[in-house]
């Protein structure tokens, strides 16, 4: 598929390589990958990274907080939280005339919208939580609040964030505090931006060559440096249909007389007299990173065809008339011309994303099962489909084209040899959903929404009923767990 972006939302925040120097060695340190199975189907993949602080670190750790720009520095909670076990909140409850504040200064590489949880319980209208962007004050709460997600633009730069908690001189109410969780950041558009084909050779078709109807090879070779993703490739077939039949394309890194190491191949049809180029989409996309050096599109035939190989006008480089022949690889002399095949690239951005893996605990047969991801979590739902064994989930994370290395999960035992279905048969409705979610069979303890991405975006307890208010259009898994643990998960549809 071409890359399209799926989700508004990244859960990816403080992600440049220059905020990677603020907090040094961040990057190169291995991620905690947990998984979980949430129901007979479905595995909840999650990770903890520098690009998102949730707190459940369960202190400051991660990012470079700075906590001593009041008397009352804020600390972590495990009483109250959005997502996970823990969030932040002010510490100075009960302290007359007192502020409790916890700032953040950092490097944001683009403009995107900064999104974080707050929950307010305070006297109302006289003890006030506050939120600061460059001293700027943004929002002021106080009274008593559900968890409420607030969001602000953010434009490229230095910008510094700050969380206060301000009491008045006399009375306490409530909590007494501002808790605070999920700080994130949200941007448009796709890690690979913008995109570009890669040709010499001009659309104006001159003619084609072969080897004398033996097997032939034709390449070009790319020598600027740059870095990103290459996810399809086109070939063109001339109107007169000697280009046509099956071939073999396959992209390369490396090399300077000959292509380096294959990275991707994929074998396709050609139809014949289409007069235009024919795109197709590699199976598998090939990363590419600054130290890459040459990248070499090689397409192949051997159907013996005569005149395989379509070149056409301009062609401002050599590198784009290399073919094979029985003395190895060379530039071959098309008259300034060049060869008509093309290379789709989307340039790396500089932000980073995910890959998920899954792998038996021996490291056996490691598969590749997501990738491109802006998110913090991913539902893997194979896990029906699965052998009985022990597996592990691996995430790696890739910048500028260089992947890190794989940090893996706990192992997980699937094993269905004589186990008895113990599940209890729960009714979710409405489905399709606008408002309230019913659930009937079960007393439910405990509830979770999913979106797409096996992000938590609704939780309740001791409660039958769910709200979908606020929830964008689309699929949504809910966990339903009784008081014995046991657990079953249904799929609904938000509408609006």
């Amino acid at each position: 598929m071409k890359y399209i972006r799926l989700i508004a939302m990244v859960g990816l925040g403080l992600m440049a390589s220059n905020l990677f120097a603020q907090v040094p060695g961040r990057w190169e340190d291995p991620m905690k990958v947990d998984a979980t199975v949430i129901s007979n189907q479905t595995v909840r993949v999650q990770w903890e990274s520098q690009f998102v602080d949730h707190f459940e670190t369960g202190d400051f750790s991660l990012f470079d907080w700075n906590n001593a720009v009041s008397d009352y520095p804020w600390e972590i909670t495990d009483s109250q939280s959005f997502d996970g076990s823990f969030s932040m909140r002010a510490s100075n409850a009960g302290i007359d005339n007192s502020t409790s504040a916890i700032q953040i200064t950092m490097s944001i590489p683009r403009d995107c919208e900064m999104r974080f949880y707050g929950k307010i319980s305070s006297e109302n209208n006289w003890d006030l939580g506050k939120f600061y962007i460059d001293g700027e004050c943004m929002t002021s709460q106080s009274g008593q609040g559900s968890w409420h997600e607030f969001r602000y633009d953010v434009t490229e730069g230095e910008h510094t964030f700050k969380w206060e908690y301000a009491k008045d001189g006399e009375e306490s109410a409530l909590d007494d505090t501002w808790y605070i969780d999920c700080i994130h950041f949200v941007y448009d558009g796709s890690f690979y931006q913008p995109q570009s084909w890669l040709y010499y050779g001009y659309d104006g078709y001159r003619g084609s060559m072969g080897d004398g109807g033996n097997a032939c090879e034709w390449a070009m070779k790319w020598t600027e440096q740059t870095s990103g993703v290459i996810t399809d490739v086109a070939l063109y077939s001339d109107a007169e249909g000697l280009t046509g039949g099956t071939y073999t394309c396959t992209i390369y890194l490396g090399g300077e007389d000959a292509p380096g190491e294959a990275m991707s191949s994929i074998t396709v049809d050609v139809t014949p007299g289409l007069g235009d180029y024919q795109y197709f989409e590699l199976d598998d996309w090939v990363e590419v990173g600054l130290e890459a050096g040459s990248i070499w599109m090689v397409w192949s035939t051997d159907e013996g065809h005569e005149t395989p190989a379509p070149y056409g006008n301009g062609g401002s480089s050599d590198d784009g008339t290399w073919w094979k022949t029985e003395d190895g690889w060379q530039q071959t002399d098309l008259g300034g011309g060049a060869w008509l095949m093309q290379m789709l690239m989307y340039y790396d951005s500089g932000f980073p994303h995910f890959k998920v893996y899954r792998a038996l605990c021996d490291g056996q047969d490691m598969e590749l099962i997501a990738r491109k991801l802006e998110v913090n979590s991913y539902l893997d739902g194979q896990w029906a489909d699965l052998d009985d064994g022990l597996y592990k989930w691996g995430v790696s994370h890739v910048i500028n084209g260089v992947e890190s290395a794989i940090s893996w999960s706990e192992c997980l035992e699937k094993n269905t040899t004589g186990v008895e279905e113990n599940r209890f048969e729960a009714v979710v409705y409405p489905n399709p959903a606008s408002g309230v979610v019913r659930i009937e069979g079960v007393e439910a303890e405990e509830v979770w929404v999913y979106n797409a991405f096996g992000q938590v975006v609704k939780r309740v307890r001791n409660s039958n009923e769910i709200s979908v208010e606020g929830l964008a259009e689309g699929v949504y898994l809910v966990r339903i767990m009784d008081s014995k643990g046991v657990s079953q998960t249904e799929r609904i549809t938000v509408i609006r």
